[in-house]
């Protein structure tokens, strides 16, 4: 179950857990009932999912009765019969709602589900380690640290804090760190297949479980349906020693385009950069077409990153190499006042995606304007014509 997506988890992984007597502890949280909405009840439900967001995360399971000895709980599951007489839909509504209120600040990516048990739903509450660490109790006056080990939950020392503090702050730092190593090789030609052209557009995907937990992601749902990189589809594949890489044959030995799946679960997607024959230092090149590609791929790549069991947050970044003197294509519209870009590499601004949404062809675009808007003001434009008023995508 540990080594599952949460949306593959089903009754099954529950009562394997009561049959092979696994006991709780740095991973798992056995809970019978339900918190109630006393003071005392919600200080110590924040103090446990606080306790796995500042350790490595895990599950709390409702619905589960532990072994008694001597008139005390064991921490090993006896049954799994499920919370009978419980709405779950309302139940979940509920534990929502105390995530929100009873936790400071807000854990990002905790999620939430039942399943049909003998005698009732069994809620399964899965958290992630955050990249947001550390995470305070805020019920009344207890504004406490937790963490998890082996034992369960203990409240954290000085030392401790400290550390979480300091590993949260490090999580951009290591991003950044990789993409800007990215970089270096894709302008030095050292990347998986030799691209055509000096102008490339560069798209990573990070999940921070790359950086925080040096995840590795299992390959095989990437083999098939092979996924795409930006430009086209997929002419050839392979393994390599990064992970799994997709590309797009050009001309002679260079190619179009590639997408390198990596076995932390970041992925890096490069394409040559379709641009006018340069006139003076000078050349035209297509936003409409840089951000058509993303938008293409990007929703696709972040369904199979979660299919794939890769937890969010992400945090995705877009950059255009070997740029400087570049204006927009005029082929459409008329721009006023263009000019060209004025430096080699641009890197548009960050987008980070919390959460998975439900609908991601709606979500990309959004979550990408701001770094659409950065593109076009690099020449001049004050944002990008592709969005109304409203925000929402109109080309």
């Amino acid at each position: 179950m540990l080594n599952k997506p949460f949306d593959q988890i089903e009754r099954a992984d529950i009562e394997r857990l009561v049959a092979d007597g696994v006991r709780e502890g740095r991973y798992i949280d056995y809970k019978m009932e339900l918190p109630k909405g006393s003071d005392g009840e919600r200080k110590e439900f924040a103090r446990d999912v606080t306790s796995f967001a500042n350790a490595a995360g895990g599950y709390i399971i409702y619905g589960v009765t532990e072994q008694k000895e001597g008139g005390k709980n064991t921490g090993v599951p006896a049954s799994a019969d499920g919370l009978p007489g419980v709405n779950a839909d309302q139940e979940i509504l509920r534990l929502e709602s105390m995530l929100r209120g009873n936790i400071d600040p807000v854990i990002p990516g905790v999620r939430l589900k039942h399943i049909d048990g003998l005698q009732g739903s069994i809620i399964v509450m899965s958290i992630p380690k955050s990249w947001a660490a550390p995470h305070m109790v805020a019920v009344d006056t207890d504004s406490r640290f937790y963490s998890r080990g082996s034992a369960g939950k203990q409240p954290m020392d000085v030392r401790e804090i400290r550390s979480a503090f300091l590993l949260s702050e490090s999580v951009g730092t290591q991003i950044r760190r990789f993409r800007d190593e990215r970089l270096g090789r894709i302008m030095a030609d050292e990347t998986p297949v030799m691209l055509e052209g000096p102008r490339r557009l560069v798209l990573h995907v990070i999940p921070f479980s790359s950086v925080l937990l040096n995840a590795h992601m299992d390959l095989k749902p990437w083999e098939k349906p092979l996924p795409a990189p930006i430009g086209g589809s997929v002419t050839n594949f392979r393994h390599n020693f990064d992970g799994f890489l997709t590309w797009i044959a050009g001309r002679g030995n260079r190619q179009h385009s590639y997408l390198q799946v990596f076995r932390t679960g970041a992925l890096e997607a490069a394409a040559t950069l379709e641009t006018t024959p340069p006139q003076d230092g000078l050349f035209e090149f297509y936003p409409n077409h840089i951000e058509g590609g993303i938008l293409d791929r990007l929703p696709k790549y972040i369904a199979q990153l979660r299919s794939s069991g890769v937890e969010a947050p992400l945090i995705i970044l877009v950059s255009l190499l070997n740029v400087k003197g570049a204006t927009v294509h005029m082929s459409r519209r008329s721009f006023r006042g263009t000019f060209p870009v004025d430096r080699d590499t641009l890197l548009l601004p960050e987008a980070l995606l919390e959460e998975y949404p439900e609908d991601l062809s709606q979500a990309v675009p959004k979550l990408l304007r701001p770094g659409f808007d950065a593109l076009w003001q690099s020449c001049g434009v004050s944002q990008c014509p592709n969005y109304d008023q409203e925000g929402n995508r109109c080309d």
